[in-house]
């Protein structure tokens, strides 16, 4: 939409019929370095709240942060996400092309078997991008798995999120569940290949989760996230954005806010290569900087969760209030050192556990590095 608004034609390619998937789901995000965007692009969450639950076992943890959570709809609805920005882009002029299939031979896109000729070309395919494959074919990754819910009602407060860890059920991974006013949303998402007969079993051996879920039934949703070692978003004349450029959140996937940054860099990247010449491989660099710098430390974290056992997360658990009051939740992340203030603090209180889980986070450190 930017591109438009500077006299450029822009041209909107969906492998689908309609814009959004076909399932509605609450999305929950971060607010780190959006309200720019939002206020930008005219995007408006359904619901904003800073409230947060984190389960493990019989311990639990209320956090109240200073970073607030946005919730959005995603899917084929009229306020979704999706429906948002395009019908904003389409207001603009924006032509689309809808049930579009994409094929690259040779370095050369064809769609619907049609060669097309553009100078910049944006790869926001998702997951499974074809564009991704075919100009880094020898990406290595690894797939977290996605399954969920999504219910008219939860008996939760609106704004509030749950975070269940159960590491017997979903190893490296979580239960997150969220409500707004319309809508409410469970996703599992783990090491495993999730269906159904986790979310069974899941339930049956929670008693708080089934509590909060009930007897309703909601529409399926199924998803993925990729943890990916490209540091390139950029080949040739084709930027790549979102889930097609690898730049979802290593530790939860959180995949919508480096979405919309990845979106508008792309866009601000686009203009002044049309207007001034610059080079796209800039891209690259207001990536880095604006997102991927932190990465690092997200990574260190994600390894020694997927080496920790249930016990360790719920002495984890158990001392949050504890840290939160020392160092801060918000905190812990912005650096290494803050890190290793925490082990430390944790050591006062359990020489044992926190050593068990120290010499974890400094394997996955040198992993890492």
């Amino acid at each position: 939409m930017g591109l438009q608004k500077a006299g450029y034609d822009t041209l909107l390619l969906e492998k689908q019929k309609n814009i959004g998937a076909t399932y509605k789901k609450i999305d929950i995000t971060e607010d780190l370095y959006l309200y720019p965007i939002l206020k930008k692009y005219n995007i408006k969450p359904q619901t904003i709240s800073n409230i947060s639950f984190w389960h493990a076992g019989d311990e639990y943890f209320k956090f109240k942060s200073k970073i607030k959570d946005l919730f959005f709809i995603r899917g084929n609805h009229k306020e979704s996400l999706e429906k948002q920005l395009f019908n904003q882009a389409s207001s603009e002029g924006l032509d689309t092309i809808f049930s579009a299939k994409v094929k690259i031979k040779n370095n050369k896109i064809f769609i619907n078997n049609k060669e097309i000729n553009s100078k910049i070309i944006i790869g926001a395919d998702g997951i499974d991008s074809i564009i991704t494959k075919y100009y880094f074919p020898h990406e290595k990754y690894r797939i977290i798995e996605g399954y969920g819910r999504s219910y008219k009602n939860l008996n939760i407060p609106i704004g509030e999120t749950h975070i269940f860890f159960e590491q017997s059920f979903v190893p490296g991974g979580y239960i997150y569940l969220g409500k707004t006013k319309s809508l409410g949303t469970i996703i599992l998402g783990g090491l495993n290949k999730l269906n159904d007969n986790y979310f069974k079993k899941i339930t049956q051996n929670n008693l708080k989760l089934s509590s909060i879920i009930g007897k309703r039934k909601g529409s399926e949703i199924w998803g993925k996230g990729i943890i990916s070692n490209i540091n390139k978003r950029v080949y040739k004349n084709t930027i790549l954005v979102g889930d097609a450029a690898r730049v979802s959140d290593p530790l939860f996937l959180y995949g919508l806010r480096p979405a919309l940054i990845s979106g508008d860099l792309a866009v601000k990247t686009i203009l002044e290569y049309l207007e001034n010449g610059n080079n796209l491989h800039n891209y690259d660099n207001l990536l880095k900087y604006n997102l991927l710098q932190d990465y690092s430390l997200l990574n260190i974290v994600r390894n020694t969760f997927e080496k920790s056992s249930q016990k360790d997360i719920e002495f984890i658990i158990k001392n949050l209030k504890f840290i939160d009051d020392n160092i801060g939740i918000d905190k812990i992340s912005e650096k290494s050192s803050n890190i290793l203030k925490t082990i430390m603090l944790l050591y006062f209180k359990n020489p044992f556990y926190t050593t068990k889980i120290g010499y974890k986070a400094i394997k996955s450190l040198i992993e890492t590095f």
